[in-house]
């Protein structure tokens, strides 16, 4: 439980910063980034975790990959909503 408020806090974190870290802005504005950037956190962190099994011991490596799955969900989807020509 823990672990999932934290990658809830990554991914807002994370979404909230995406015109930092990706040149920019997602098909949603702000709030479409930040939920983005909470689904790509969460599904990392469970991905993470069923990889190494895990569990809660391992906070650091599953923040860490919860950021890096943020970072490549908001990529995936602004590359992909260009190509597809939705509007900003």
């Amino acid at each position: 439980m823990l672990n999932l408020i934290l990658w809830i806090i990554v991914g807002v974190s994370t979404g909230s910063n995406a015109k930092r870290i990706i040149p920019g802005e997602g098909p949603g504005g702000m709030f479409g980034d930040i939920v983005i950037g909470i689904g790509g956190a969460i599904l990392g962190g469970l991905i993470f975790n069923s990889l190494t099994k895990q569990g809660n011991t391992d906070m650091i490596g599953s923040t860490i990959f919860a950021i890096a799955s943020a970072i490549i969900a908001l990529l995936v989807v602004g590359i992909t909503s260009r190509r597809l020509g939705l509007r900003y």
